[in-house]
């Protein structure tokens, strides 16, 4: 077969030759953090298994070097689909919530929903409110311009009001304390050493033994953030405000600061749309409030939805036939949309058959299907995150070990490199694997560690970022999940740079799992990242053992559990049936890869939290 010299996948370019791939780390890191330009509108399945270059052809690469990394999502366009949504200027601090009416099976108005507390600036004293102006200006002056490295972790800085204070603002605020505790008698000319800033008062608001705590304390970050901004603009704007004690050490603004502002924009919007999409799709939810079961029998035991999937496990010797439970009518089935249409479905837990009183306590499932906006984060800029997500997934399916379960599962669960892990009782972050090479190395090993670099410096950059829009949907969804997930997360020391929950993500492949609950401290998130035609609908679907209902799963399907509290688990498919024990044969080829379902899912594990208190924070 002919191979083409040149082929394109996430906007790496590939020539067959030693010497033009042998390239620096710092290049590919340069084109991995400027073009994730892999094209959102390529079929998951079209995408090259990493692991797969030395037996994969170049003509099997996806040919988009004529894709542009701001190229539309042909499926939908935010701001025509929203035209009500306008994004403010700083992208979070306001979230306009959708018009329209709830759904006839919503709660009335009686239903109390929990809400994130909201800082109240203007009841700062006049003196901190003067400290925060001076220490913007003092940012601002010595913004860096000539170090990549320094200029690129102020800009990442600017994505929200946590990574502001914890990696720029904080650093000065402490200089300054010190200054306004101790400079009297080393400077007693310098007027910030007067104790009329409020540095103190402020130090102690943040990190002192009066110090504000959680949403309302990411609450007054944001703020100063969105006071950082319309210095910056006022003086971008000749508008600067007239010399003072405040603001007259900010003689220029750096061009750099405009760059910053604009490209960390954004990722600002990503996340704010991200919890409108979430708020939206709880106005549109279907509420469905179903008795509990008591079903400990199912604990341990495999579902099967139909003949055929049994008869084919028990002729492989997949399962024994006391290991499973085959669906029968007495079940409830949530089915998937067939015309391709968005809905949103909240499950609820009645007290009693009569029960006609939903409760945020009584919530214990949900599901988004056809949630294409909220897989892609709405934004048209960055689809190609998706792919990133996609890519990463297979990646470490292919490469990474099986996780060790406490009950019987089939197909594959393993740590993702989109999320923290544990490993012998140590937080760690698992990071894209990559081929090593020397210097007689052949030309496909060569590309194959390029594609790899590429993608793991990609998915560093990118992780906080799919973190902060994962949680940010979870807020605006279901509120009181996100509340309680950041509350724990907070404690242990489990928050990203931009001050939202580190969560541990898993990555899985035609994955089959006994009905069981997790130790884990938080709701899981899951979504369905490929699912192709060839797995059929009453297969590989969700289980809410409890209660007796299957959730038929479909590709950008997001759905949500309470895996400490709710046995649960995932229904047998057929590939497995057949082959249990062939899945690595079927992950390694581009032939079978959708023969089988591919999800990741994201949560706080105990593990996680317990090493993260007993570290306080410092791995």
């Amino acid at each position: 077969m002919h191979k083409r010299s040149r082929a394109n996948t996430a906007g790496d370019t590939l020539l067959a030759t030693p010497e033009s791939l042998l390239r620096s780390i710092a290049s590919i890191t340069l084109e991995a953090r400027n073009n994730l330009g892999t094209n959102p509108n390529l079929d998951p399945f079209a995408l090259v298994l990493l692991d797969g270059c030395e037996d994969a052809d170049l003509a099997l690469y996806p040919d988009d070097s004529n894709h542009k990394a701001s190229e539309t999502y042909r499926e939908h366009s935010f701001s025509k689909t929203h035209p009500q949504y306008i994004a403010t200027a700083t992208g979070y601090d306001l979230i306009l919530l959708p018009n329209g009416n709830f759904h006839p099976t919503a709660p009335g108005a009686e239903f109390s929903r929990t809400s994130f507390t909201h800082h109240n600036f203007d009841s700062l004293e006049k003196d901190i409110k003067k400290g925060i102006n001076y220490i913007l200006g003092e940012i601002i002056k010595y913004w860096p311009c000539m170090d990549d490295e320094e200029v690129e972790k102020h800009r990442l800085s600017l994505v929200t009001g946590y990574s502001f204070y914890q990696e720029i603002l904080r650093l000065h605020l402490q200089r300054f304390k010190n200054l306004e505790l101790h400079g009297k008698h080393v400077s007693p000319l310098d007027h910030r050493a007067a104790g009329t800033f409020g540095f103190v008062k402020l130090w102690d608001i943040f990190e002192g033994g009066t110090r504000i705590l959680g949403p309302e304390r990411t609450a007054l970050m944001d703020q100063i953030l969105s006071m950082f901004f319309q210095l910056a603009q006022k003086h971008l704007a000749d508008t600067a405000p007239a010399p003072s004690v405040a603001f007259s050490q900010v003689k220029a603004i750096p061009v750099e600061i405009r760059t910053a502002i604009e490209d960390s924009k954004t990722q600002r919007n990503e996340i704010a749309i991200a919890q409108y999409l979430g708020e939206l799709a709880y106005r549109n939810a279907e509420w469905i409030g179903v008795p509990g079961d008591v079903t400990t029998t199912m604990r341990n035991k495999i579902v099967v939805e139909s003949q055929e999937i049994l008869e084919l496990g028990l002729s492989s010797n997949a399962f024994k036939p006391e290991d499973i439970i085959l669906v029968d009518g007495s079940w409830m089935r949530i089915k998937k949309p067939n015309n391709g249409q968005h809905r949103s479905v909240i499950l609820w837990a009645k007290d009693h058959v009569n029960d006609t009183n939903p409760t945020e306590a009584k919530i214990f499932g949900a599901v988004i299907y056809n949630a294409h906006e909220e897989t892609s984060f709405a934004s048209e800029h960055t689809q190609e995150r998706v792919q990133l997500e996609m890519r990463a997934m297979m990646h470490d399916i292919r490469t990474r070990e099986n996780c060790k379960r406490g009950m019987m599962n089939y197909g594959t669960l393993v740590k993702s490199s989109l999320g923290m892990a544990v490993t012998n009782g140590l937080l760690n972050q698992p990071e894209i694997q990559v081929a090593k090479i020397h210097e007689n190395a052949q030309a496909r090993t060569i590309v194959k560690h390029q594609v790899q670099s590429s993608l793991r410096i990609s998915i560093q950059t990118a992780r906080p970022v799919i973190q902060a829009c994962n949680f940010a949907f979870l807020q605006g969804f279901l509120p009181h999940f996100a509340k309680e997930q950041l509350a724990k997360a907070t404690e242990a020391h489990l928050l990203n740079r931009y001050g939202v929950p580190n969560t541990q993500a898993f990555a899985s492949y035609g994955y089959c799992a006994a009905m069981h609950t997790d130790r884990d401290d938080s709701v899981t998130v899951g979504w369905i990242s490929a699912r192709s035609h060839k797995v059929l609908d009453d297969e590989s679907n969700f289980v809410y053992a409890e209660f007796k209902i299957i959730l038929e799963l479909d590709v950008n399907t997001h759905f949500i559990w309470n895996a400490p509290n709710d046995l649960h688990g995932t229904t047998m498919n057929r590939v497995f049936s057949k082959q249990p024990k062939s899945w690595k044969t079927f992950t390694r080829t581009l032939a079978n890869a959708d023969l089988a379902q591919w999800s990741r899912a994201n949560v706080l594990t105990h593990n996680a939290v317990s090493s993260g208190l007993k570290s306080g924070g410092d791995q």
